[in-house]
């Protein structure tokens, strides 16, 4: 859980453009999407976008329907890749990843 908190306040202190969020296990489904809304109600950027992907996403992609990101991948490669693009897209360039 401390992860969660200094995720919270980086948000908080910093205006990031993506919060990236890896996800193993079926049972952090449910505490994943209040860990989004949470993610956006205290972002400093109200146009957080955040990015889910894992493990549980690779071997599961049906989840996505159940999880409230703005992206999602299944590998680590292509979620750079998306990052990057996104990064270079935006004005701040800060990217937050747990």
């Amino acid at each position: 859980m401390a992860d969660r908190e200094r995720l919270l306040k980086a948000v908080r202190e910093e205006a990031f453009d993506l919060a990236g969020i890896s996800i193993g296990s079926e049972v952090h489904v449910t505490q994943l999407n209040d860990f989004i809304a949470d993610l956006r109600q205290h972002s400093r950027n109200h146009a957080l976008q955040v990015m889910v992907g894992g493990p549980l996403l690779h071997h599961q992609p049906e989840l996505k329907n159940a999880i409230r990101a703005d992206i999602f991948s299944t590998d680590a490669q292509h979620a750079v890749s998306v990052a990057e693009g996104i990064v270079a897209t935006t004005s701040s360039a800060s990217v937050a990843c747990r």
